[in-house]
């Protein structure tokens, strides 16, 4: 199935890479596509491990195999699923909340990264894909490509983020944020070590979740929105600029 989708845009193939790996680690990796139930399906849906919207997404992905199996001469499997139903709720991080997630980090790049994320509202993908020859220290500005929208970009370098990117350039690898078992290629998109802080610094107790929504990795990226805003700063405006800014 993956094998196929290389043929589509980068952003297309990661986000079915990603679903992909999210279905071995909730079926496991010796579940035949075939055999596949509904309940397992139950059991995916009531994990509780992914928001309702990823699980959705999750099991979008498992029936385009599904609907693959004919091509493939594999029988198909016969389960029956409703997707889940998505409030959409804006989870944004005070800055009370920022110090409290800080003190739950318990290494640089971790910190690194979700300052990187706060002041940017980069999307994780577009953050480890980060070639040192995207830096403009001379304007300030990282030139993004963003691989969901297959489309480039530029956002500015903030005063707590620059001496963090200068120190990246000089890891012995093109990217800012390595692999830690071969430079020659970026860090994985996982985030359950930021994830797990989120949790223990109090960021998704009941009531928040209740109220707000879960906060995952990329209310990093409401949170950048929802500031840009209560600055005063109109994000269509902030967005026209920053795409001028990489044309140029």
């Amino acid at each position: 199935f993956l094998k196929e989708q290389e043929l589509n845009t980068k952003g297309t193939y990661e986000h079915y890479k990603y679903m992909s790996r999210a279905l071995v680690r909730l079926l496991g990796p010796r579940k035949v596509l075939s055999d596949i139930t509904t309940q397992d399906i139950t059991k995916i849906q009531q994990g509780g491990s992914y928001s309702p919207k990823t699980i959705n997404h999750i099991l979008g992905t498992l029936n385009s195999m599904r609907l693959r199996c004919p091509d493939w001469n594999v029988k198909a499997p016969t389960f029956k699923y409703k997707r889940l139903k998505v409030v959409t709720k804006l989870r944004y991080i005070t800055r009370e909340e920022e110090e409290r997630l800080f003190k739950q980090l318990t290494t640089t790049e971790q910190r690194d990264i979700c300052i990187c994320l706060l002041d940017t509202g980069m999307r994780i993908s577009e953050l480890i894909n980060l070639h040192d020859s995207d830096v403009d220290l001379l304007n300030n500005v990282l030139n993004i490509y963003r691989t969901k929208t297959s489309n480039s970009g530029a956002v500015g370098i903030t005063k707590r983020m620059r001496p963090i990117i200068e120190r990246r350039m000089s890891l012995k690898s093109v990217y800012l944020f390595p692999s830690a078992t071969d430079i020659r290629r970026p860090r994985t998109r996982t985030t359950k070590s930021i994830r797990r802080a989120i949790a223990v610094a109090g960021l998704n107790s009941p009531e928040m979740v209740k109220r707000y929504g879960t906060c995952t990795v990329h209310s990093f990226r409401d949170t950048f929105a929802t500031r840009l805003v209560q600055a005063g700063v109109s994000f269509i405006k902030y967005k026209l600029c920053s795409d001028t800014q990489a044309r140029r």
